[in-house]
């Protein structure tokens, strides 16, 4: 008989504070891209027609964690307790001849797991704890999903692993002629779900653990128009997939060698971590606006606005001087001076409000796109949304996340 394994869990805790049993608090997302270089041949153009793009099925994790949940809570929190199920929509691009836009509906299963990773996350402390335990998840901005679209975003290749459901789309035409046709998308709070499942890194032993990240590959409907073909395999790829690979490695522990993994998530292809390749990719490493780059001689940007001033819809400090009204602060930097903060969480240590990046050296002097001053930044975890280099946030935000 087929067994579901689940964490093994021993440990002690203080369950946080409710403020309210009624209010619910609402989970700020970030987002993870989906990407595919597709090669067309033929001769003339014609149409490229993106019909659906298939969404990597890994609704079990969503039951075990919710197993684990259910485990560790006490039947008078359980009832306290609700987790979203929405169907969050979301865009992509076809980047050909011409752009082409489709929006895509997520399973609305992955909205139930964002909040019960959030819940699990601050019980092993790797996340603030919530306000409550009823939660609620709002359609993202589809508009400043699609402005954040580029062509010149990364693209790595992904695992291809079984299992995969379709995540519906709306008809999207690009002109295509021989050469490549790109596809950019959001993962709508992909970025969200990595951040809230580092505990299970927690759980894997040292020889497990490794830095990158893992992308895994799914596959596409579309059509093009007669004459033109496609080279290759109508390939997807879902960056930000590390914590289904940390998942799987974790539910090795437990399984006797004579059960395959795959057996019981089929999204799972062993127990070995190579078949798990880990890529070093920097999905938020596109060009954005830069237009408060301060030049220095070796040719970095420190980003401030030497017009500005301090002010609560801005920088509250402006450190030596130095106004950027793009950065985020700490919480007692706004409270202190009576300024509303201006994100949605209680301090900018959520890892959902600001993050560590490592960007690669920059042939024109500094890091990454944006050609940062230092290769590790704090950045808003919504830099790429607002499309510009300046949206970071102050060091100590990322201080002392794991």
């Amino acid at each position: 008989m087929r067994k579901v394994f689940f964490f093994l869990i021993t440990i002690s805790f203080l369950f946080p504070p409710l403020v309210s049993a009624e209010k619910k608090e609402v989970l700020p997302l970030t987002n993870t891209p989906f990407c595919a270089n597709w090669q067309i041949e033929g001769t003339g153009s014609g149409q490229i027609t993106l019909k659906t793009v298939k969404f990597p099925s890994l609704s079990p994790i969503e039951k075990v964690f919710s197993l684990a949940l259910k485990k560790l809570f006490p039947s008078s929190l359980q009832k306290k307790t609700i987790l979203p199920s929405l169907s969050l929509q979301t865009k992509g691009k076809l980047f050909g001849q011409t752009t082409g836009e489709t929006t895509f509906t997520q399973p609305s299963w992955f909205t139930k797991l964002l909040g019960v990773s959030r819940i699990l996350c601050s019980l092993f402390h790797f996340c603030p704890s919530p306000k409550t335990f009823s939660f609620n998840i709002e359609q993202p901005n589809l508009q400043s999903l699609s402005s954040s679209l580029s062509p010149e975003s990364q693209c790595p290749l992904g695992k291809e692993t079984p299992g995969e459901e379709t995540a519906g789309g709306l008809l999207s035409s690009s002109s295509a002629a021989p050469g490549e046709v790109k596809l950019r998308g959001w993962l709508v709070g992909g970025k969200t779900l990595n951040q809230n499942a580092k505990f299970l890194e927690s759980f894997l032993p040292p020889s497990f653990s490794a830095q990158g990240d893992f992308v895994r590959k799914t596959s596409a409907n579309f059509s093009l128009s007669p004459g033109l073909t496609l080279k290759g395999e109508k390939a997807v790829n879902f960056s930000g997939m590390k914590f289904s690979r940390n998942f799987c490695l974790r539910q090795c522990t437990p399984l006797p060698r004579q059960i395959p993994i795959s057996s019981l998530y089929p999204f799972c292809p062993s127990c070995s971590p190579k078949d798990y390749p880990l890529v070093e990719t920097t999905p938020e490493d596109i060009p954005l606006d830069m237009s408060f780059c301060q030049k220095n001689p070796d040719g970095s940007c420190n980003y401030f606005d030497p017009t500005d001033h301090p002010r609560c819809d801005g920088d509250p400090i402006c450190e030596s001087g130095r106004c950027n009204p793009y950065q985020w602060r700490q919480a007692k930097d706004y409270t202190d001076r009576s300024c509303p903060l201006p994100y949605p969480a209680s301090d900018c240590t959520d890892p959902s409000v600001c993050h560590l990046v490592r960007f690669p050296s920059n042939p024109n002097g500094g890091f990454g796109a944006c050609q940062y001053t230092n290769p590790n930044v704090c950045v808003r975890a919504d830099r790429v949304e607002t499309g510009s280099c300046a949206a970071i946030c102050n060091w100590a935000c990322c201080a002392y996340q794991r």
